[in-house]
């Protein structure tokens, strides 16, 4: 993570309303809308507005306009976002400043493959790898993903999806791009610029699977597993080179 990313984080936080508009979509099982925060907030509805789109700018929200509404949540990567942005602050040694590096998963519709991947770099391998994750075009979560991850604890249900032209778009740069999808869809991915690593791992699409609930699902586990197992080997191999 950049200085200047660091600091567009911190600038969106320098606000008590806007702590607590963020606090209220961390804590909250559903989108909202501007006229829920105003009922809590001393607060009319343009200054909500306001702190939104800077909380927006920031790449902490989310924001989906149905009708004449417009409906927030959090984004799927903010709270990694803001830990790294922390500790990147807190832990002031060479080492450590030279070991964060960052990665973005990518994957068809960002709903499986790649939300899983960012989750178990985040959840194991912090210490070396802050990850992102984003779909050739935004989808809809996999339901089958997210019972796979939440059996072993982790949940990625709150997820948002993001297209990886918008993820390009935002300037974010990343030290690593992995496709998880297969060899023909991952050639649509664009290049960004000043990725030092490209890399590419095949993995089934869950999306793909037929039968039975309980059948796709085994499938899925497996997915889920092959992936756990991947990253927690690059993870080790980066750490014993030092993130080289």
């Amino acid at each position: 993570m950049q200085r200047a990313d660091q600091a567009l984080l911190f600038r969106a936080l320098a606000d008590p309303h806007r702590l607590t508009i963020l606090a209220t979509l961390a804590q909250s099982e559903h989108e909202v809308c501007v006229c829920e925060f105003t009922a809590g907030l001393p607060l009319n509805q343009p200054a909500v507005s306001h702190h939104l789109k800077v909380l927006r700018d920031a790449g902490l929200v989310r924001a989906e306009r149905r009708g004449t509404w417009v409906y927030y949540t959090l984004a799927g990567d903010a709270r990694s976002r803001l830990a790294s942005a922390l500790s990147l602050v807190l832990d002031d040694t060479p080492t450590r400043r030279r070991a964060a590096r960052s990665v973005l998963f990518v994957c068809v519709h960002n709903s499986a493959r790649s939300q899983m991947a960012e989750a178990f770099v985040n959840q194991f391998c912090r210490e070396v790898l802050v990850a992102r994750s984003a779909g050739l075009e935004a989808g809809a979560l996999n339901p089958l993903a997210v019972e796979a991850m939440r059996e072993i604890g982790i949940d990625i249900g709150r997820n948002a999806t993001q297209a990886v032209f918008d993820v390009m778009e935002s300037g974010a740069r990343f030290d690593y791009v992995v496709t998880v999808c297969d060899e023909t869809s991952a050639e649509r991915c664009p290049v960004f610029p000043g990725v030092a690593s490209r890399l590419h791992w095949s993995f089934l699409d869950p999306a793909a699977f037929s039968g039975s609930w309980e059948e796709r699902l085994e499938q899925t586990r497996r997915v889920r597993d092959a992936i756990r197992a991947r990253v927690t080997a690059w993870c080790n191999e980066l750490a014993a080179h030092g993130a080289r």
